[in-house]
């Protein structure tokens, strides 16, 4: 366990609202035992003389002695989140790879069996009209 000094300002990272607070340590209470010691800390979050101070929990509470480090804290918490996400988006996306992949066969299918149909024109013998295996219908002049 970190030791603390009497006075020192140190950050809370409050999980439940997802904000750091400064506090200050007012208290240290040393229990000596044969073979045991016990340190306990009491903090206060305001200078407000009404404050009161509670029992510091350092397994429960995300304790850090500088701002700089509560800021790495939250910005690594942040990146691992996002790329969660991302990964998360990747793992859904490649659902979709089978339906194009699908969608691309069949229409190559399509162009494979469907042929260029001729339609017949009565205006000018010259200009043959072509309909695409795209369904598109092109004007072909032959000399």
């Amino acid at each position: 366990m970190e030791k603390f000094t009497v006075g020192q300002i140190i950050f809370l990272f409050l999980r439940q609202e997802h904000q750091v607070v400064p506090a200050q340590i007012v208290e240290e209470v040393v229990h000596r035992k044969l073979n045991t010691q016990e340190t306990k800390y009491f903090v206060r979050l305001s200078t407000d003389a009404k404050s009161k101070s509670f029992q510091l929990d350092v397994d429960k509470e995300k304790v850090f002695v500088s701002l700089n480090d509560a800021r790495e804290f939250m910005m690594n918490n942040a990146r691992k989140a996002i790329d969660e996400i991302c990964d998360d988006t990747m793992a859904a996306m490649k659902q979709f790879e089978t339906v194009v992949q699908t969608r691309e066969r069949s229409l190559e299918q399509e162009k494979e069996e469907s042929p260029v149909e001729m339609i017949p024109t009565y205006v000018d013998s010259s200009v043959q009209k072509i309909r695409l295996p795209n369904g598109e219908i092109v004007n072909v002049r032959s000399n």
